[in-house]
């Protein structure tokens, strides 16, 4: 993996509690532990927004049951020319 390089400061207790974690968490150096943790904040944001969409999914109104006569209409709504020029 490609790795650009990014420097920060950090107060000496923040410092000192990114060594230990390094330490305690089997991490190789503090740019390990820092990468994990931001990969880790990634996938919670992620998670977080996977289920405001499946929220407002289930409140958008009455459900409706995707069988294949359902499937098929929608295909035939995506081949079909819209507004009469021929374009989609």
């Amino acid at each position: 993996m490609n790795a650009d390089s990014l420097n920060i400061s950090l107060t000496d207790p923040a410092k000192s509690f990114v060594e230990a974690e390094v330490v305690a968490g089997g991490y190789d150096t503090a740019s390990d532990f820092v990468a994990s943790v931001l990969l880790d904040l990634q996938r919670r944001k992620g998670a977080a927004k996977l289920a405001q969409l499946i929220a407002d999914g289930l409140n958008s109104g009455p459900s409706i049951k995707a069988n294949d006569e359902f499937w098929e209409g929608v295909r035939r709504e995506i081949q079909a020319p819209h507004g009469g020029s021929g374009t989609p």
